[in-house]
């Protein structure tokens, strides 16, 4: 929701002549910034449910040795 709001904040601005300015660089680095959070928080997603699976099929093998 964050970046939604800073591109609409954006978007607002490139419409006008100041397309280049200061407060546009601030606002682009922040929308860079967080959609690296973004993407990191998906990729600790990603890996938790890699390990679950793996931790599954582990578990499967383990009782069919003790069985």
């Amino acid at each position: 929701m964050y970046i939604l709001t800073v591109l609409w904040q954006l978007s607002n601005h490139l419409a006008s002549e100041t397309v280049f300015s200061k407060e546009n660089i601030k606002r682009l680095s922040k929308i860079a910034y967080a959609g690296l959070i973004e993407s990191g928080i998906y990729a600790v997603a990603v890996l938790s449910a890699l390990l679950a699976y793996i931790f599954k099929l582990a578990n499967r093998l383990k009782d069919e040795k003790d069985i």
